[in-house]
């Protein structure tokens, strides 16, 4: 069984082997996002939505008793996607949900 490192064990290996700070690593895209060279579970959040209301609701509760610290939901399909569901070239993807459901948008 291999041993879980932390994000501290990679920096003092990243600063040993390469004789600098790992956020010389860190680089930005042309868009302004800093890319870091390490991601942890603590930079990432699951993303959930793609079931009925009902279980998404319990799928939440359950993560946030857990100590998940955020939560990453897309109400629309367009969003769901990565478009920005306020352009009109996204309209018909908005009036999708992104979840199983029989609710539409009011």
């Amino acid at each position: 069984m291999t041993q879980k490192r932390t994000p501290a064990d990679w920096q003092k290996l990243a600063e040993r082997e390469l004789k600098a700070s790992p956020e010389a690593l860190t680089w930005r895209t042309p868009k302004g996002i800093d890319v870091k060279p390490l991601y942890t579970e603590e930079d990432t959040l699951q993303y959930a939505g793609l079931s009925t209301a009902e279980e998404s609701n319990a799928f939440y509760l359950k993560a946030l008793a857990a100590g998940q610290k955020g939560l990453s939901v897309a109400f629309d399909l367009a969003t769901h996607r990565g478009y920005d569901s306020t352009i009109p070239a996204s309209q018909a993807m908005w009036e999708k949900p992104a979840w199983r459901s029989t609710a539409s948008r009011t």
